[in-house]
């Protein structure tokens, strides 16, 4: 099967993206969001039948708590959707949430880093797709790391939480010291991250031939 790796963005830094995936819940996503009974004055989340998700991510205490927040926020706007956290530390999680897959008992929302995104889907047809929902805003969502990052074989599997940028700090004090100059240096960093990008293709298409990923 061929899967669809994440690229790196840009030129200047090499970036991640902490994606959100939705496993088999799009039926009920609709009902929550839709639904509307005939002839009611009550509003729509008011008449939507009940729903119980459950949403797993990593993180450290912050996040667990502005996560949590942003939970109750939803479920103050969506009466209707009860939504069950299981939060934990990264050690272990990938490897909780691939068993969790396997054994047919994943969440129904799950924080994922992009490169577990092909070996994941490689599992099944367990992730929605979610360019096909259409109370998706996905304008606000660069088209470009949607389909680099967050889609396997042209399905939308995910939608990106944020992106983390890398990038050099240089002690002034010490290079002015040892009489060094900056710009020499600032000067080679493009053509370290040109190397890396090189370096992480080569090792991708590797890894594709031996059949690692």
């Amino acid at each position: 099967m061929n899967k669809k790796w994440g690229k790196m963005l840009g030129s200047v830094g090499i970036m991640t993206v902490l994606v959100s995936a939705v496993v088999g819940c799009s039926s009920e996503k609709a009902a929550v969001e839709t639904t509307k009974p005939a002839q009611s004055t009550e509003t729509p989340k008011a008449q939507a039948k009940p729903v119980t998700l459950r949403f797993a991510w990593w993180g450290s205490d912050a996040r667990h708590k502005a996560t949590l927040a942003a939970i109750e926020a939803y479920t103050k706007f969506n009466p209707n959707v009860k939504i069950e956290g299981e939060y934990q530390g990264y050690e272990g999680y990938q490897q909780k949430i691939m068993t969790q897959i396997a054994g047919n008992s994943a969440p129904d929302l799950m924080q994922l880093d992009y490169p577990w995104l092909p070996s994941l889907s490689a599992q099944g047809d367990i992730f929605v797709d979610l360019s096909k929902e259409s109370v998706i805003d996905l304008s606000q969502f660069a088209k470009k790391i949607l389909d680099e990052y967050d889609s396997v074989n042209g399905k939308l599997v995910s939608l990106p939480m944020g992106t983390n940028g890398f990038g050099t700090m240089i002690n002034k004090a010490f290079f002015d010291k040892n009489g060094l100059s900056t710009d020499t240096v600032v000067s080679i960093i493009p053509r370290l991250i040109l190397s890396s990008l090189v370096l992480t293709k080569i090792s991708i298409m590797l890894k594709r031939q031996l059949k690692l990923v």
